[in-house]
């Protein structure tokens, strides 16, 4: 386990959110960090990416370029149905990795275009 520090950029129409946090490695493939009210985890996969999120709210997001998944997104006044379809997926290994997902995010047939850049040196 050693100590890494992770920089997330999310895009949404005009919205631009940016996240650090100081996390650590599980494995080479697994990473976790938190923050006041949640924990998270990333796994790298081959060709896909998992992100999960456990606290406040929670959601276990799967990024695949072969399919459409679905999930579930838990907050304390219910739960959100979703679909993740996956455009771009890019993983960088080295010693900064860096990760580009886009993303289109339907909600009750309402889509959404997301973008994230994720850095984890």
């Amino acid at each position: 386990m050693r100590k890494v520090k992770i920089k997330i950029d999310s895009v949404s129409y005009d919205d631009r959110i940016t996240q650090e946090f100081d996390g650590f490695t599980v494995n080479e493939r697994e990473f976790e960090f938190s923050d006041e009210s949640n924990k998270y985890k990333i796994v790298l996969g081959e060709n896909s990416l998992i992100y999960k999120s456990e606290g406040k709210s929670k959601v276990d997001m799967e990024f695949d370029l072969e399919k459409t998944c679905s999930c579930k997104y838990s907050t304390p006044y219910g739960d959100i149905n979703m679909e993740v379809r996956t455009t771009v997926l890019s993983i960088l290994r080295g010693e900064i990795i860096k990760i580009v997902i886009h993303y289109v995010l339907s909600i009750d047939g309402d889509e959404n275009f997301w973008s994230k850049e994720i850095k984890i040196s």
